[in-house]
């Protein structure tokens, strides 16, 4: 399974060198947090924008796509507010339990629907308690380059 880490546009390089490392919330739940890669562009970018707005600073983020493997067991999984509230009852210690645990979820976003209810599953993630080393990374998704659109002022010529 491909999943998605966002990180600050800023902190790429350092990322690509030395992989991705542990971040915590409130002390609770220290890992690397990540949500499956869909078909759905929409749906992989609804963490990157929640980021953006949560942060209260305009910022861009980059993701950074790899491989889930059985190494990476056991993860923690579920919608975000469920994994604060009761982190232990979301364990998974293998793939194949994971996706049978959620297999609804992910038979869904395995194609591209149109009548797909993005507002069930855009908070889920998954949260791997190892560090990603930069050889696991197979794809950087950019943001847009920072400032780019944001010193646009109207003229006079401009509708």
């Amino acid at each position: 399974m491909l999943v998605i880490h966002w990180s600050k546009h800023n902190l790429t390089s350092r990322i690509l060198k030395n992989g991705i490392r542990l971040s915590e919330w409130h002390g609770k739940n220290r890992g690397v947090y990540v949500y499956p890669m869909t078909p759905h562009s929409t749906l992989n970018r609804n963490w990157q924008h929640n980021l953006k707005v949560w942060n209260n600073r305009l910022g861009n983020y980059n993701g950074f796509v790899f491989r889930l493997t059985q190494k990476d067991f056991p993860v923690r999984a579920s919608v975000w507010a469920l994994l604060r509230s009761a982190p232990e009852k979301y364990i998974f210690h293998s793939l194949k339990e994971l996706t049978a645990f959620y297999d609804y979820f992910f038979s869904m976003i395995s194609e591209k629907q149109e009548d797909l209810p993005f507002y069930l599953w855009d908070d889920f993630e998954i949260i791997i308690p190892r560090r990603i080393p930069p050889c696991r990374i197979k794809k950087v998704i950019r943001d847009r380059e920072p400032g780019k659109y944001r010193n646009c002022r109207k003229t006079e010529n401009n509708f």
